[in-house]
C-alpha cells in the first residue's frame, strides 16, 4: 500500500472516532478522546487476541493441572474411618549402566496420604510400608521412621513411618473440614533396583500400624495409585460404619 492511500485510511479512521466521539460524548468531552490510526487498531486488534488465547491457554493447564485424581477422591470420601493411600509419582534410570538389569538402580517417587476421615482423633500416627526392591530412602517429608533410624537409609524390607511435624490427625468435626489438621502427605524419594519403567515398583502393602483398627477391602486402581485403603476402628466397625 502506498504512502497516500495509508495517510487515507488514517483520516477515515479520524473521521469514523470523530464521529462517534461527537455522538457519544459531546462536545466539551471531545479534546480528551483519542485518535487512532488504522495501523494501531490493527496492533490493538491482535494484542487483544494474543491475550485471549495466551489466557484461554492458561486457564485450561490451570484446570487440568489442578484436578485431582478422581478415583482416589472419590474412594477417600467414601471411606468413614483412616484413608491411607500409597501413590507412585515417578522415576527414571540412574548411572551407573549395568549388563545386570536386576542390579540396575532406578530413582523412585511417592507419596503416602493419612486422612482422618472417622469421628475420633488418631494419636501418633503410624503406617507400614512394605518395600521389596531394595530401596534406598532418601528422603520422607512430614516423616521419620518410627524405630529412629535417621535417612538416608535401606528399607527394603519394609518400614513404619511416623508423623515428624504433625503427629495427631484431627476428625472433620472438631476442625470444620480442615485439611492440614486432619490429613498428611509424606512425598518419599530415593532408589531402588532391577524395576525399569514402564514397570511400577509398588511394595508388597501398606497399612495402618495404630492398634485398634480393622482394615476394609483394598483397592488397587492404575498406574500410579497402587494402594486405597480405608481402617475404621474396632468401635466404629461395631456401629456399622465399615
Amino acid at each position: 500500500m502506498s504512502i497516500s492511500k495509508h495517510t487515507g485510511h488514517n483520516a477515515i479512521t479520524k473521521q469514523k472516532w470523530s464521529k462517534l466521539k461527537s455522538a457519544t460524548m459531546g462536545p466539551k468531552h471531545m479534546a480528551y478522546l483519542p485518535f487512532f490510526s488504522y495501523h494501531s487498531l490493527s496492533s490493538q486488534f491482535l494484542a487483544m487476541s494474543m491475550h485471549v488465547h495466551v489466557f484461554f491457554l492458561f486457564l485450561t493447564v490451570a484446570i487440568f493441572s489442578g484436578t485431582p485424581s478422581m478415583s482416589q477422591s472419590q474412594t477417600a470420601a467414601s471411606c468413614n474411618g483412616i484413608f491411607v493411600s500409597y501413590v507412585y509419582t515417578g522415576g527414571e534410570r540412574l548411572p551407573p549402566n549395568l549388563s545386570n538389569v536386576t542390579e540396575q538402580p532406578y530413582r523412585f517417587e511417592s507419596t503416602l496420604t493419612v486422612l482422618n476421615n472417622g469421628l475420633e482423633e488418631l494419636k501418633s500416627w503410624k503406617v507400614f510400608v512394605g518395600f521389596q526392591h531394595s530401596e534406598w530412602l532418601v528422603s520422607a517429608s512430614n516423616a521419620v521412621l518410627a524405630d529412629g533410624t535417621s535417612l538416608p537409609s535401606a528399607v527394603g524390607n519394609g518400614t513404619i513411618f511416623s508423623g515428624s511435624t504433625v503427629r495427631d490427625l484431627k476428625t472433620a468435626v472438631a476442625t470444620a473440614g480442615d485439611l492440614n489438621q486432619m490429613q498428611i502427605q509424606v512425598e518419599m524419594v530415593g532408589s531402588l533396583l532391577g524395576v525399569a519403567p514402564p514397570s511400577v515398583p509398588m511394595p508388597r502393602s501398606v497399612t495402618l500400624s495404630n492398634d485398634g483398627f480393622v482394615c476394609g477391602q483394598p483397592s488397587g486402581e492404575g498406574r500410579y495409585i497402587h494402594l486405597l485403603l480405608c481402617f475404621i476402628s474396632i468401635l466404629s466397625a461395631k456401629h456399622g460404619l465399615l
